[in-house]
């Protein structure tokens, strides 16, 4: 990772950061120009505009510029200058990019995911949450869901079927789908075998031809929905 000149001046401060959460922000655009496309800019730049302003230096403990290179700002045991009242006890990831215009890239996506599941194991952080929950701002961008950036390391336990297994293009979706129609599935064969005991009780002159239908049915059904999303 590249160091800036903020993280060189305060890595060997004493520590004053506690983190419980991760707070995600983009560059976002000005009071002025509020849709400014700002994916060009660098930690550099926003390391100087937060020194005019007569910060000790860059306020994020890490930049993702668009290419997905990562910079490391404020060093995480020191506070950040990131978000009003929580800049002891958090860490605070800043996307170059306007939100409310554009979206993230794939390049910046992978790195953020990098560093998500690098700060949550270490501090065991629970909480990922975009700045827009502290302040009255869009940020991380109108684009993006509150969940976005928590979502991006949500493990589940999807077992897919080959075909999609295969198919590199698979979509978190799609293992959403997936998942809820095996749902389905496994509600349905318990009602078949709650049914069956029933019916051949009550009505065994029909039992035999209604639960082999039954069955057959469930079976295509069963075949189906797991070679198709």
């Amino acid at each position: 990772m590249n160091q800036t000149k903020t993280y060189l001046k305060l890595k060997d401060k004493a520590r004053t950061n506690y983190p419980t959460m991760i707070i995600v922000h983009h560059s976002g655009g000005t009071d002025k120009y509020p849709l400014m496309d700002t994916s060009n800019h660098t930690a550099a730049m926003m390391e100087e505009w937060h020194l005019s302003n007569g910060w000790e230096g860059l306020g994020y403990h890490y930049v993702i510029h668009k290419d997905g290179e990562i910079w490391l700002g404020r060093p995480e045991h020191y506070h950040g200058s990131h978000c009003v009242g929580h800049n002891s006890d958090s860490i605070g990831i800043c996307l170059a990019g306007n939100f409310d215009l554009t979206l993230p890239t794939q390049a910046q996506i992978d790195s953020l995911i990098k560093i998500l599941k690098s700060i949550k194991e270490r501090y065991n952080i629970k909480e990922i949450v975009p700045h827009r929950k502290f302040s009255n701002k869009t940020c991380y961008g109108k684009n993006l869901s509150d969940t976005w950036a928590s979502d991006l390391i949500k493990e589940e336990v999807v077992i897919l079927p080959k075909e999609l297994l295969e198919n590199n293009k698979t979509s978190m979706e799609e293992m959403k789908k997936y998942s809820f129609k095996k749902g389905i599935l496994k509600a349905v064969i318990s009602l078949v075998l709650f049914a069956i005991p029933f019916m051949i009780s009550n009505f065994p002159d029909i039992a035999n031809l209604t639960i082999g239908s039954v069955l057959m049915l469930v079976y295509n059904w069963i075949k189906v929905s797991t070679t198709k999303i």
